[in-house]
């Protein structure tokens, strides 16, 4: 029971301290792609489906 709760606050620690930031460096990476380096659109294609592969939906609920 001791040990589930500690496993499961490291599993809340691990969203909130990695997550959380990375989501957040993802999403301005995309604001940056979308305004300023809209001339080269594939680049901004291969970043998306690398996001996609590294974030899962499940990372997004909370």
């Amino acid at each position: 029971m001791v040990l589930d709760h500690i496993l499961n606050f490291d599993v809340i620690w691990f969203k909130l301290k990695f997550i959380k930031p990375l989501l957040l460096i993802t999403y301005f990476f995309d604001l940056f792609n979308s305004f300023l380096l809209n001339c080269d659109k594939n680049k901004y294609m291969i970043f998306n489906r690398k996001n996609f592969k590294i974030i899962d939906k499940s990372d997004l609920v909370w």
